[in-house]
């Protein structure tokens, strides 16, 4: 996993850095493609982005995101929090071909102290919900690595598949919970591709 300091960039190139993304994670021709992010605590947050194809303008079909998006996601946050307010936990960024941009934030109700279970906890119940309702998650995970400080890792991508529709949640470090005897290494000349290891869910 290769970071940059996005602290001391200009805003407007994290907006081209995520419209970049979004276009390079796009197969075809398309109308108009939105990346979606949820992040309500610092260490964690989850992404997923879904376009109109320009020959199937009926339809909506998803692409990848990872922590890419969520670190430059984290960024905008950050940036836009306003003194004595919650930041955003809900950003839309919905791009075009001709580069206009929307940028849409949703913020938290006040006042909801409830204690929550961890994301990590909430990740895994949202799978046994799913198998509860007949259907089979598909589940990727990346346990990422700073190349200048390869342990211990940096974080973690859990993609999830569920109904069609593709999302990944970004974890800064490991999260409290996760249990390394739940995945398994796949092929070993990829497990070091790019700082990144691959792993699968068993």
């Amino acid at each position: 996993m290769y970071l940059v300091d996005l602290t001391e960039i200009p805003i407007e190139a994290i907006y081209q850095a995520i419209g970049q993304l979004i276009v390079a994670g796009i197969p075809e021709a398309w109308l108009s493609a939105t990346a979606h992010a949820e992040i309500k605590e610092d260490d964690h947050g989850l992404t997923f982005g879904v376009y109109t194809p320009a020959l199937a303008p009926a339809e909506e079909k998803d692409f990848a995101t990872g922590y890419r998006f969520y670190f430059l996601f984290k960024e905008l946050r950050r940036r836009l929090r306003r003194p004595g307010y919650a930041p955003w936990v809900k950003a839309r960024f919905t791009l075009y071909p001709d580069g206009h941009f929307d940028l849409d934030f949703t913020y938290p109700d006040v006042g909801d102290s409830v204690a929550q279970p961890t994301a990590w906890q909430r990740l895994k119940q949202s799978w046994l919900d799913a198998v509860e309702q007949g259907e089979a998650p598909q589940v990727s995970l990346q346990v990422l690595f700073d190349p200048d400080q390869p342990q211990p890792p940096a974080g973690l991508d859990v993609a999830t598949r569920r109904a069609g529709r593709l999302s990944t949640v970004t974890f800064q470090g490991i999260p409290a919970g996760y249990d390394a005897a739940l995945i398994r290494p796949v092929a070993e000349n990829r497990a070091q591709q790019a700082g990144v290891k691959p792993e699968e869910a068993l």
